[in-house]
């Protein structure tokens, strides 16, 4: 993702991480012992909470679908493979997240707060331009799959099956440069249109069966403190404009 960072930043980012919340059909209580662990409250629906890794060129790397709709993402992380294949990251390269997930030397998260100091929101506003890699991913998934635009109805035992085929598809599609589909008027007026696409991967990993015990949100790390003091070094802040659209 080097490439795609400004000024070279974020060097040895390798991917982004985010969660998707999957809408589906209520399970009933054959399906699971615990069926309201997959409504989400903020969502007003019941679930599954997705969590996946994508490349800059929008490919997915690495996803999980196990971990119920009510899950918060820094959980559903923990308990999914990708947790563990972070482990397994080599030295120097970096995974990129949001405030959900845990501060690590491999993964790299926003400073907390409002108001920080000018190299903790510079480091805040770089890491945000190439974060958003993921969250165009997934609108890129959402939009080409109409079996996402409701509810999956499909048997709850065969839900994360469902969703793990349609990650490697998305993929496929990716590889072989496919052009964006006819939208139907409906769905062009609902602003469901995705970006033209290249790649270059052709894998999606399987998780590691590795250990890994759950990190802690706070804290500072070697690299997140490097990458803030180059910035305050060469005094590059958040442009003013973006400054002023967020104040």
């Amino acid at each position: 993702m080097q490439d795609k960072s400004t000024d070279g930043i974020f060097s040895w980012v390798v991917a982004a991480v985010d969660g998707l919340f999957i809408k589906t059909k209520a399970p009933c209580a054959k399906d699971t012992a615990n069926v309201i662990a997959y409504y989400s409250g903020s969502k007003s629906a019941y679930g599954i909470n997705v969590q996946a890794m994508c490349t800059a060129d929008y490919r997915f790397c690495a996803m999980s679908a196990i971990s119920p709709g009510s899950t918060n993402d820094w959980v559903a992380w923990n308990r999914s493979s990708l947790a563990k294949a972070v482990a397994r990251v080599p030295a120097g390269f970096h995974i990129i997240g949001d405030a959900a997930y845990p501060i690590g030397e491999k993964l790299l998260t926003p400073y907390p707060g409002r108001l920080l100091p000018p190299g903790e929101d510079s480091f805040n506003f770089h890491l945000s331009q190439l974060r958003v890699k993921i969250e165009q991913s997934f609108g890129i998934l959402v939009s080409t799959w109409g079996i996402l635009w409701r509810p999956l109805r499909v048997q709850f035992g065969g839900r994360a099956d469902l969703i793990t085929a349609l990650f490697h598809l998305h993929n496929f599609l990716q590889d072989e440069k496919v052009a964006p589909i006819q939208l139907a008027e409906e769905d062009s007026r609902s602003g469901r249109n995705r970006l033209a696409l290249c790649a270059t991967q052709r894998t999606l990993p399987a998780g590691w069966q590795t250990e890994q015990p759950a990190p802690s949100r706070s804290g500072e790390t070697p690299a997140r403190a490097a990458i803030r003091t180059a910035l305050e070094l060469k005094k590059q802040w958040r442009p003013d404009y973006n400054r002023r659209r967020n104040s």
